[in-house]
């Protein structure tokens, strides 16, 4: 008996999977466009704010060679062909760490670009909203949380704040002001469904969960600070703790207890806020919105230390970046759970 024709079911089932990969393609080719002009813009605000703010990569070339007048040519000669080769390579050691650090802010450029990117499209933000929306947690996690830990722990940190600073708002700002025609927000596209809307929570509530929130971000500051970047001989030796105490020990040291501990509750309270604000404009399930917010706090704040930093050697920014980027995807995860722990009850900040 031969084979018929498909049936209209199998016909419908077959264009159904076509149109289904069409959109699929579809989305990943405007995805990847649109990762590509971020990573660009997001470069080219890198390049132009070091050219501001005086940052240069030192060619770590050696000056010239002490003149050696002698009678004999054949010392010259040698002395000449020395210098000629210690330059040489001198010269081909700089380029290899300028390319270096050139991969290293392309990597840093592309990872802010997509998890950004991936929360810009879980928003029916547009226009100035979105830029100023962007500015603010791109700002936020690349320049004012990291460096308030270097107001905290390193002397005399003026310096490395007003060029952090001036970097940071070049950088975020060129980058926000970008997105908005990249992606074709100049209007709202998407009305937001009931489901999405936002009711009111008590102001009692707000706050015993924002102090929640802050205790939860210290619990786990200490315990990924300690077993993860505490065992580690060198942060230890940057910021002069000695030898490896026990945990309880050590977050019950004056130290610790006196100072780190009421100042990193207030960046956990600083933490939440933020991540409020990306819970608030974002549209998707809240498993979609969780994994993308602790990838923002996650990524966009450590991904610097992939670039070589005078206060940092690779051994301790690999801890720290290891460290923060874990609990940070943790504690993002984690707000986005709680603060949405009953459905359609979220905070309204309007």
């Amino acid at each position: 008996m031969g084979h018929g024709h498909p049936g209209p079911a199998e016909t419908k089932t077959g264009e159904e999977t076509v149109t289904k990969w069409r959109t699929l393609l579809s989305w990943v080719t405007k995805f990847g466009l649109r990762l590509l002009l971020l990573t660009f813009v997001h470069l080219m605000g890198f390049i132009l704010a070091a050219q501001l703010v005086g940052v240069s990569n030192e060619s770590g070339g050696s000056g010239p060679s002490e003149s050696r007048p002698t009678n004999q040519q054949a010392e010259l000669g040698a002395e000449q062909s020395k210098s000629a080769t210690t330059g040489a390579r001198s010269v081909a050691t700089s380029q290899s760490k300028q390319l270096e650090m050139f991969g290293a802010v392309l990597l840093v450029c592309l990872l802010n670009s997509c998890v950004l990117l991936s929360w810009m499209l879980q928003t029916s933000l547009h226009g100035v909203k979105l830029a100023g929306c962007v500015f603010v947690i791109f700002f936020s996690c690349m320049t004012v949380m990291p460096q308030s830990e270097t107001f905290f722990f390193f002397p005399q940190p003026g310096k490395i704040l007003r060029l952090a600073g001036w970097m940071g708002l070049v950088v975020c700002g060129l980058f926000s002001v970008a997105a908005v025609p990249i992606l074709n927000r100049w209007r709202k596209q998407r009305p937001v469904s009931n489901s999405d809307k936002r009711s009111d929570i008590t102001f009692a509530s707000v706050w015993w969960r924002l102090v929640v929130s802050a205790g939860v971000y210290l619990a786990l500051y200490l315990l990924f600070g300690y077993f993860v970047a505490w065992q580690n001989p060198d942060v230890r030796s940057l910021y002069g703790g000695g030898e490896l105490r026990g945990f309880m020990e050590h977050v019950t040291s004056p130290s610790i207890a006196t100072r780190l501990i009421p100042f990193q509750l207030v960046r956990g309270m600083a933490w939440t806020l933020l991540c409020l604000m990306m819970i608030r404009f974002s549209i998707g399930g809240r498993v979609t919105q969780a994994i993308i917010v602790g990838l923002v706090l996650s990524v966009v704040m450590n991904a610097q230390l992939f670039i070589p930093n005078p206060l940092m050697s690779q051994s301790v920014r690999m801890s720290h970046l290891v460290e923060t980027a874990i609990s940070n995807f943790l504690f993002g995860v984690f707000c986005v759970l709680f603060w949405s722990m009953r459905r359609k009850r979220h905070v309204d900040f309007e």
